[in-house]
């Protein structure tokens, strides 16, 4: 069922830069690769493409080997992995007004792990990435009008010394 969910979807992702993100990303690419599309939200470094990014500091990780050795998986991430430049600290997510039509008007899937689990983070800008940040691709989310979910990963530790079911 859920390889079925995702066939011909248009997903976008935040904190894939990050252990979780990385491993979500590689369960979809390797369990469900009829997506349509993925576009992963980057934060823009001065000097780095966006793509020179994405291949760096998500697939050079060793969770991607067994993709890798896949004879179509540079083929794949040319045709159905795009970066998007962005920053969840930052009003509209940053995003290029062209790039977030285009998002509005595609998304299917928006799965949220960006976040902080930086415990000597300045409050203030742990705020802005944690709850802040959630909010924005929360909106982002309410004018997409082919969206189907939106998945938010909270932060770890969240609900370390509780056991059994939580009613939030």
């Amino acid at each position: 069922m859920i390889r079925e969910f995702y066939k011909d979807k248009v997903l976008l992702m935040t904190g894939c830069t990050g252990f979780v993100g990385k491993v979500v990303l590689e369960k979809i690419m390797r369990c469900c690769p009829e997506f349509k599309r993925i576009y992963l939200l980057v934060r823009p470094k001065r000097g780095t493409a966006p793509m020179d990014r994405i291949w760096k500091d998500i697939f050079s990780s060793e969770c991607f080997s067994r993709l890798k050795e896949l004879p179509d998986f540079q083929e794949t991430v040319k045709n159905k992995i795009f970066p998007i430049e962005g920053d969840i600290k930052k009003d509209l997510l940053a995003i290029r007004p062209a790039d977030r039509d285009m998002l509005m008007r595609d998304l299917n899937v928006i799965i949220n792990i960006a976040a902080s689990i930086d415990f000597n983070e300045q409050i203030t800008d742990a705020l802005q990435i944690n709850y802040f940040g959630c909010m924005r691709m929360l909106d982002l989310a309410s004018a997409c009008p082919n969206l189907v979910i939106y998945t938010h990963v909270s932060t770890c530790y969240v609900n370390c010394e509780k056991f059994g079911f939580i009613k939030e």
